[in-house]
């Protein structure tokens, strides 16, 4: 083989590799809670949360096969501390090529200690969680 073959499969296996590395399996949960139908992870790439931008994914592990996942609904809220008023965020989760996995964004314009509110809309039943969480700064 010469030089020049190498140099042309070598970006072609490394981008293999980086892709195949970017699933939901890599990331890290946050929070995860058991239902009596499901299990949900809520994940981030390293396990954290931060002030700014944050790619956030849910998986969503269901008993009941014949149940499909509708959608989900992440909100967080900060009660309001002295000169600093009460403060709210929510994401829209949009589904992956991959069953039971939604992804979204979240933009905290502060660190700090943050309450999580998650709906799961699958079934007759909506599944909920409140959670506390430490946002860093």
């Amino acid at each position: 083989m010469n030089s020049n073959k190498t140099i042309l499969i070598l970006p072609v296996i490394l981008g293999i590799f980086f892709i195949s590395g970017c699933g939901s399996e890599d990331m890290m949960p946050i929070h995860s809670f058991t239902s009596d139908s499901y299990t949900v992870d809520i994940l981030t790439p390293d396990g954290t949360l931060k002030s700014g931008d944050n790619s956030v994914s849910i998986r969503v592990l269901s008993r009941d096969a014949s149940v499909e996942v509708s959608g989900a609904e992440l909100m967080f809220s900060m009660p309001a501390m002295g000169n600093m008023p009460y403060m709210e965020m929510q994401t829209i989760f949009t589904e992956t090529q991959q069953t039971g996995e939604l992804n979204g964004k979240l933009n905290f314009p502060m660190g700090g200690s943050w309450t999580g509110h998650f709906q799961l809309f699958a079934g007759e039943d909506p599944i909920s969680a409140t959670f506390s969480i430490r946002v860093d700064y």
